[in-house]
């Protein structure tokens, strides 16, 4: 009986067809989003906010776990981090509280969608800067997010030779830098 339904279901794939090969990868490219992650909760958690530093670590594993997908190429990650601190700091000066985290996150997804600099992560940095800031201490949740944009796309360039997508449709080898192509 069960090999029967073993046959009609050949599809269903628990482990990552990936991993045999690769586990070396797969073990240290999820312990760095987690390194990374949990350094940014540890010393930033409270005085950034969870929204914010969720963001982050959401382009942490980005970068780390399908690093030549094109929303972890560096236009889109500084693009969209950019996009996304101009329309929180608009939505905070030009709108009041509710109507600014919905205008702020519209106005950031259709300008990240004309500048082909999508990067979904960067909703969120919208979200946490309007969630959880005010504006005395604006700037420097900004800074925090736009500084671990620009972390993380120093992380993927020195570590680029040895990242490789860990989904089973990718498997490309990180082969350059992509931070050369500046063609914003």
């Amino acid at each position: 009986m069960l090999s029967e339904i073993k046959e009609k279901l050949p599809s269903i794939v628990i482990v990552n067809s990936k991993f045999i090969d690769n586990w070396f990868n797969f073990v240290w490219q999820s312990t760095a989003v987690g390194v990374l992650t949990g350094f940014s909760i540890y010393f930033f958690g409270t005085l950034m906010g969870q929204v914010l530093v969720v963001g982050t670590a959401s382009t942490f594993f980005t970068v780390f776990t399908i690093p030549t997908n094109r929303t972890a190429k560096v236009r889109n990650i500084l693009g969209s981090y950019l996009i996304s601190i101009i329309t929180a700091y608009l939505g905070f000066y030009f709108f009041s509280y509710a109507p600014a985290t919905v205008i702020s996150v519209i106005l950031a997804s259709f300008l990240m969608d004309i500048t082909d600099t999508e990067h979904p992560p960067a909703a969120g940095i919208v979200l946490g800067l309007l969630l959880s800031a005010n504006r005395e201490i604006f700037f420097q949740k900004a800074y925090f997010a736009l500084s671990s944009a620009v972390l993380s796309v120093l992380l993927k360039y020195f570590l680029a030779p040895y990242l490789i997508d860990l989904i089973p449709e990718g498997g490309k080898k990180v082969q350059e830098p992509d931070y050369i192509e500046l063609d914003i």
